[in-house]
């Protein structure tokens, strides 16, 4: 799901790429195709002046959780996708709400 902060409008983007069963990310060639095709839809004009800042938030935790390996894979794919920043919040609750998504920022 993605969603641009301060938008209530959320769109789902499904992606095979985290369905393997045996590791989160199947094909991180594709995943990394998945993050453009989202950063061109949200912002089409002025992510030619600013690159974006992303916030990956994954849910639903795994057992046993994620490793740092996997975190830093995410960050790198994030970056690699155009952002500028691409911040990790890892928990066991639901999609964060604008003002959970504002105080995360608050503490970076």
């Amino acid at each position: 799901m993605s969603r641009i902060f301060g938008d209530e409008h959320e769109e789902i983007t499904l992606c095979n790429e985290l369905s393997n069963s045996r590791t989160l990310l199947g094909d991180w060639r594709a995943l990394k195709i998945s993050l453009k095709q989202v950063v061109s839809k949200h912002c089409q004009l002025i992510h030619k002046i600013y690159k974006p800042v992303f916030l990956i938030h994954l849910i639903p935790t795994f057992e046993g959780g994620y490793t740092t390996s996997e975190l830093r894979l995410f960050q790198e794919l994030g970056k690699s996708a155009g952002a500028h920043f691409c911040f990790m919040c890892e928990d066991k609750y639901g999609p964060l709400s604008n003002e959970q998504i504002k105080a995360v920022f608050r503490a970076l």
